[in-house]
């Protein structure tokens, strides 16, 4: 079984009874940048186990590349330059 947890109570999103050899799941539908808590549980013939430990995700893609970098300054010993933050930061 696995659960996510909303507003501090957990609720099934996969019960995998039927499916005895499935060992992950993709959640979908997630709001971007907030962060998701999921626990997992076996089940045999003789009942269910007690929880694993909880783990916690961020819904998030990559970020975009970071701009091509522009010279700020330059000597004969450095060079300063900068670049501009990427457009888009995967919602994190």
């Amino acid at each position: 079984m696995n659960e996510i947890l909303e507003d501090d109570v957990f609720h099934l999103v996969f019960d995998g009874s039927n499916f005895p050899a499935t060992v992950s799941y993709t959640a979908t539908g997630l709001v971007q940048g907030h962060y998701y808590r999921f626990k997992v549980t076996a089940l045999n013939k003789n009942g269910e186990s007690v929880p694993s430990a909880e783990a916690r995700y961020l819904a998030a893609d990559y970020p975009s590349a970071p701009s091509q970098p522009y010279l700020i300054s330059s000597t004969s010993t450095s060079v300063t330059f900068g670049w501009y933050a990427p457009e888009d930061n995967g919602g994190a």
